[in-house]
């Protein structure tokens, strides 16, 4: 028998400001990330970061509502105004103070910026002028950095105030560990920045009639457009405005500064200073019950605290759609413990539901399923074991997201961004019906070639961040999705149906629903920048050898005869050298391909600290019409062996001696001080900014007739190495 559960703890009163939030109580001697939300403190703090002179009355407050805001999974705020914080109190403070009430963690920027008046500055030298001060609980003042002064109602940006002001963001992003953004923009000055900025919902309030306004130059017109269209929001605070922006974007909430036309007759208008105090007076001596009940009454609809309650549920549904995850118990509880606490991290997607299918279990996982949060978590008991395929179509039927995720309970899903990768293409292409992450075990193509991690933490997160540096928005189409973790649309499901649960226990199973969906016109694609960490088979591994070959066979033999074909081998890694041991064949490799490929020397340990080198390397990955070969001997602290894919052309290796047979187009120095033996290359390019003078000095005069670019920005760098086509 099959009955839903509720557990059996109350649900906290909530408060207004602070939603407290049950989590998952185990003890164990492991590191439980919900215990440690990131808040930034003084020793975190850069000496340009200024902090509220109020620090010890609000330290408490701050913490804790920060701590409940990367808990619950709240999405985080960005407010482009229009006017200061410190100016009149209006519409963009308002909001924002209610965002911040709510446990959202909320960045006001400054109308000015710091300027930095030099052409080429680096990343690091505009991310110390950005100016940080805590002013209020969840609400901090960001001064940006521009190469000069802006007037937002006149100036436009430059190539370079954009890229600053670029940077200064991803800056405050990385500072405060920002997963979850909604940029709300109140003036079309910041178009050009905040079309610019990546993985963030675009929401811009058009609270103005700017053809008005004599301040406002043309151009400042021109992007309202632009913004309008871009955005995936658009907020109108009048009728006028919302009738205008209906042309331009098909989203358009109204939501007023002021009453609805349900107050003509509570209210009176008034064109003078004179008129107005003499409204207010006739009100104060007007003691007509019914009209003073119907004043409350409308004053009391009208609050801002209910525009943010409205504000908040359109960005809710529209922008951050809701995603089901659909996980299986069986036993096993220290996997399945390990994969909750992993879902529970702070900064998690902000609209999610979790359906646990527990599949009769007899160890401890009923008692811990019981103390799950009963506001993200729903849990299913079932008093025998359903199988894979009829568990899973039982939670994806219970599911209400637009989007189900499968996952396994022997999986360790990674930082807050690994669901927003998963359902991107699946938003951006109507072609794509499932999408799946990479992974460190997996029977065919999503397979990583190049990971460090471990069973306990999963994937190290400095291996994760350059997994997504160097994969950045790529995805490639496949055959077959594994099923340890695949994401799909609400309405694939609902076309294909449930899975096949002739399948029993499991096996083919996830084969077969790949085949379902091919067949159902849709495409199946690997994201290449997005992975999940997974154990591997944890409950398949119980079976003996015989319990496990007769079940393959059993299971091979059903797939066979259902799409009367043969099963095929999933695809091998997508590694171009897999297999390839020697100079010879590498070289045979290289020359089948059509992409010229260049060797790049920098240091021989790849580290934590983003140097330079690194920083090139990955710029050079960017370009998806070459091969990157990086001479390496460690990846931190791990040992480099052999060649490994670390991108989509970008390959890791401590065997130069198989690439002996290797004519390489170019060689970039960039780190390396020896030229060493057995390099075949038809040009050499040094990075001087990575060398000492005596340094450089003595390199060239080892190399014949280098190139040698002396620029210290290093996408200025890269691009000017790939328009001189030496690269």
């Amino acid at each position: 028998m099959i009955k839903a559960a509720t557990p059996p703890i109350p649900k906290p009163r909530q408060s207004k400001k602070v939603i407290p939030k049950k989590r998952l109580h185990v003890q164990s001697p492991l590191p439980d990330p919900v215990d440690s939300p990131y808040v930034p403190d003084q020793s975190e703090l850069e000496t340009n970061t200024v902090v509220s002179l109020n620090e010890n009355t609000e330290e408490t407050e701050t913490s804790r509502m920060q701590s409940h805001a990367e808990e619950s999974g709240l999405y985080d705020v960005f407010r482009f105004p229009v006017i200061d914080w410190e100016s009149s109190w209006q519409r963009p403070q308002q909001f924002s103070q209610q965002f911040a009430l709510h446990g959202h963690r909320v960045f006001y920027m400054t109308t000015g910026v710091a300027v930095l008046q030099k052409e080429h500055a680096t990343y690091e030298e505009v991310s110390r002028h950005v100016k940080i001060k805590r002013i209020e609980p969840n609400v901090w003042l960001i001064t940006l950095c521009a190469n000069r002064r802006l007037d937002l109602y006149r100036d436009q940006m430059s190539a370079a105030d954009i890229q600053y002001l670029k940077w200064s963001t991803d800056y405050v992003m990385d500072r405060f560990h920002i997963e979850h953004l909604v940029s709300i923009v109140d003036l079309p000055f910041w178009t050009p920045l905040v079309t610019a900025m990546e993985n963030h919902k675009l929401l811009y309030d058009c609270m103005d009639e700017l053809p008005d306004f004599s301040t406002n130059d043309k151009s400042i017109l021109k992007q309202e457009e632009r913004l309008a269209r871009e955005a995936d929001l658009v907020l109108a605070s009048s009728q006028l405005l919302y009738g205008r922006m209906n042309f331009l974007h098909s989203s358009v909430l109204l939501l007023r500064n002021g009453t609805d036309n349900e107050a003509v007759g509570l209210a009176s208008l008034a064109r003078t200073t004179e008129d107005f105090e003499q409204a207010i007076e006739r009100s104060l001596q007007d003691d007509d019950p019914e009209q003073i009940d119907a004043r409350k009454q409308c004053a009391a609809q009208h609050t801002w605290e209910m525009r943010y309650q409205e504000l908040h549920q359109v960005i809710f549904e529209k922008l951050f759609p809701k995603v089901s995850i659909v996980l299986l118990t069986y036993n096993n509880w220290p996997y399945t413990r390990q994969c909750l606490l992993s879902l529970q991290k702070p900064h998690r997607y902000p609209n999610l539901e979790i359906i646990i299918i527990d599949n009769g279990s007899t160890d401890e996982t009923l008692h811990h399923l019981s103390e799950l949060d009963p506001d993200l978590f729903r849990i299913i008991y079932s008093s025998s074991n359903l199988g894979f395929a009829a568990g899973t179509s039982l939670g994806c039927r219970k599911a209400t997201g637009e989007y189900i995720i499968l996952l396994n309970n022997d999986t360790i899903p990674p930082d807050g961004s690994w669901i927003r990768r998963l359902i991107r293409p699946l938003e951006q292409n109507q072609e794509i019906g499932m999408t799946g992450p990479m992974s460190n075990h997996v029977g065919n193509d999503q397979t990583v070639d190049h990971f460090a991690g471990n069973p306990i933490e999963g994937a190290n997160p400095h291996w994760l961040q350059d997994f997504y540096d160097l994969n950045k928005g790529s995805y490639r189409y496949t055959d077959v999705l594994g099923f340890f973790c695949v994401a799909m649309k609400r309405s694939v499901f609902e076309k294909v149906g449930g899975l096949d649960s002739n399948y029993g226990i499991g096996m083919f199973e996830d084969d077969d629903y790949c085949e379902q969906v091919k067949r159902a016109g849709f495409k199946l694609a690997v994201i290449e920048d997005a992975f999940v960490y997974h154990h591997g088979s944890s409950t398949i591994k119980k079976f003996t050898s015989d319990e496990h070959d007769t079940l393959w066979k059993s299971s091979k033999a059903y797939y066979e005869r259902k799409w009367n074909k043969p099963w095929q081998m999933p695809k091998r890694p997508d590694n171009l050298f897999i297999g390839a041991d020697t100079p010879e064949e590498i070289a045979a490799r290289l020359n089948k391909n059509d992409h010229p490929c260049t060797l790049v020397l920098g240091g021989v340990d790849w580290s934590r600290q983003n140097t330079r080198w690194q920083q090139i390397v990955k710029q050079l990955a960017a370009d998806q019409e070459r091969i990157i070969i990086v001479y390496l001997n460690k990846y931190h602290h791990h040992d480099m062996i052999g060649i490994r894919k670390a991108g989509p052309h970008l390959y890791l290796t401590n065997r130069l001696d198989l690439f002996a047979h290797v004519p390489f187009e170019s060689t970039l120095y960039c780190g390396e001080t020896n030229v060493l033996d057995g390099v075949q290359s038809q040009r050499n390019v040094i990075d001087a900014c990575s060398y000492h003078a005596h340094q450089l000095s003595e390199l060239r005069s080892k190399l014949t007739a280098p190139a040698v670019f002396e620029e210290l920005q290093v996408a200025f760098l890269v691009r000017q190495i790939m328009e001189t086509t030496l690269l």
